[in-house]
């Protein structure tokens, strides 16, 4: 299922980008800003609320659709007052989406997800991309996060939320199991020493690496945010 996705990826998986009007017939690409994903054959896509929240006045949200080559400003956009979670309309009469995963997300299901990062611009000033896939196993599931609310089950992921990966959805067996929006840390202890200098005193050293696993919504939130719109 994989292999089929890495194809046709252009066909579920939207870049979003900052756009401003040059003139009343055309329009001009400021910046990428980050990835979404169909969520059903209506032109609904789900992304994070941050993501459509990082333009400024004169700027506005627009799609990139690969398998027309257009790029679709968003309408009807819509923010959860509680999640970074947000929804969009496009007029795109699209065929292809990933259904939710319903079933228990377990520890260990080998997950992937696609996602694109800036590349720069070209000689025509054009906001360039390279798109990416990343595979894994989801590490941890729980509803007790750091820094979220209450009781929203969030999961995390082998691999990590590479900057223009927010909004971007894991996928197990062609089903969304949820939604990248961001990274959590963990230590690992590379080194340690400690000595005694004297009676008194003790020397210590310590050299830790950081590791940054993907931090995702899983399907049950995702819906759930629907639910609440």
């Amino acid at each position: 299922m994989f292999l089929t996705m890495i194809i046709n990826y252009g066909k579920y998986i939207l870049p979003l980008f900052a756009a401003i009007h040059e003139n009343e017939k055309s329009s001009i690409i400021v910046k990428f800003l980050g990835c979404s994903f169909f969520i059903n054959n209506s032109g609904q896509i789900a992304t994070c609320a941050h993501v459509v929240k990082s333009i400024q006045d004169d700027e506005y949200v627009v799609a990139k659709y690969f398998e027309s080559n257009k790029f679709y400003k968003l309408y009807d956009i819509r923010v959860h007052p509680k999640h970074d979670f947000a929804t969009a309309n496009l007029k795109i009469d699209n065929k292809d989406f990933f259904p939710f995963y319903i079933d228990d997300i377990l520890i260990c299901m080998d997950v992937g997800t696609f996602g694109f990062t800036a590349a720069g611009i070209d000689k025509k000033n054009n906001v360039k991309l390279d798109a990416r896939f990343l595979k894994g196993y989801i590490s941890r599931i729980a509803d007790n996060f750091e820094n979220l609310p209450n009781g929203t089950e969030a999961l995390e992921t082998s691999f990590p939320s590479l900057a223009g990966f927010s909004g971007s959805p894991i996928i197990s067996s062609g089903k969304v199991v949820g939604m990248l929006f961001n990274n959590y840390e963990s230590q690992v202890i590379v080194h340690s020493y400690s000595e005694v200098v004297d009676e008194n005193e003790r020397f210590s050293e310590k050299i830790t690496k950081i590791v940054e696993m993907g931090l995702a919504y899983t399907s049950k939130t995702i819906l759930r945010c629907l639910q609440q719109f």
